[in-house]
Formats: structure tokens, C-alpha cells, sequence
């Protein structure tokens, strides 16, 4: 828990800082980039430290093509 306290802690200063910086250059779109990737890395942190699991992109690309695979198959036999 108090790693996760930690890194979020960390990334908060670090986003402080580098907000500051891209709001200063008027880069308004690589903060919201940065901003939206900061949150999906923290979240996904967070969810391997509480061990939840989390699906890998070739289980979400089985799910959707074994069916149609199915019905592919069935039809060539």
C-alpha cells in the first residue's frame, strides 16, 4: 500500500512540474496526452499491486475472432 501512496505522490510532483513547463510553452495538447497516459500507467500500477487481474490484448483478440473462426471452420468442413 505504501508503494502505491508513494508513486502516486511521486507522480503528482512530477506532473506539477512538467504542467507547468507545457502550460508555460502553450503545448495544451501534449499535456493532455501526457495527463491521459499518466493516468492509465497509475491505474494500471494500482491494479497490479492489488493483483487484479488484467487481460492481455491476445485474450480480448480471442474472444472476439475464436467465434467467427467457428463459423469459418464450419463452413470449410
Amino acid at each position: 500500500m505504501w508503494f502505491i501512496i508513494a508513486v502516486g505522490v511521486a507522480s503528482i510532483l512530477v506532473t506539477v512540474m512538467e504542467a507547468a513547463k507545457l502550460r508555460k510553452k502553450k503545448q495544451l495538447k501534449d499535456l493532455w496526452v501526457y495527463s491521459i497516459l499518466l493516468c492509465i500507467s497509475f491505474t494500471f500500477l494500482v491494479l497490479n499491486r492489488l493483483h487484479i487481474h488484467i487481460p492481455t490484448p491476445i485474450t480480448i483478440v480471442n474472444f472476439i475472432l475464436e467465434p467467427l473462426s467457428n463459423v469459418l471452420y464450419g463452413w470449410l468442413q
